[in-house]
């Protein structure tokens, strides 16, 4: 809800920003997991925003960025739900689960999971862009549990924004940033 508050106050697109106490208490759960594994240059950023809170300062939007980015890359790499409890391939025990989700079915919460990380990444790539993306590239799911985490996800996107997505799919994203030609 804040990111489209966001995206519809156009005055709002301004080199800094607050920093929300949901924010914070991302930044201090997340060292508290995490502080021994970052660097410092890391560290140094989320303690810039948290600090920002506490102070009631605004920080710019950058830091804010790099701050929810630090926070994606960790913990996009622990999941909480291991695929090993259940077949993500079986397509009946998914859609079963989508039919009468429980709190405790680990089906349910890894798809809720998947459709999280991947509404986190596109809102904070419309932060970015200062607009909602329209065009994706996303890699084609592999896995049932991925397909159909990915087919929820693109349907919420398109019912908020009102209109379709177009969808590049490719087989996977080079892991390497771009190194320049000379």
């Amino acid at each position: 809800m804040r990111m489209l508050k966001f995206m519809e106050n156009k005055e709002s697109i301004l080199d800094v920003a607050f920093v929300d106490v949901g924010l914070y208490f991302d930044i201090v759960r997340f060292l508290g997991n995490h502080k021994d594994k970052i660097s410092g240059d890391e560290l140094t950023t989320l303690h810039i925003v948290s600090g920002a809170y506490l102070l009631k300062e605004d920080v710019k939007r950058k830091v804010i960025l790099d701050a929810l980015d630090i926070i994606a890359r960790y913990e996009g790499a622990q999941q909480a739900v291991s695929v090993s409890d259940f077949d993500p391939d079986d397509r009946a025990l998914i859609e079963s689960a989508l039919a009468n989700p429980a709190p405790d079915d680990p089906t349910a919460r890894a798809i809720a999971e998947r459709i999280k990380e991947a509404m986190g990444r596109y809102w904070r790539q419309a932060e970015k862009q200062g607009r909602a993306p329209t065009e994706l590239i996303l890699v084609r799911p592999k896995t049932a549990l991925d397909d159909v985490a990915c087919r929820l996800f693109l349907q919420a996107i398109a019912d908020t924004l009102g209109h379709k997505l177009t969808i590049v799919w490719v087989d996977d994203l080079p892991r390497e940033p771009a190194q320049p030609v000379e």
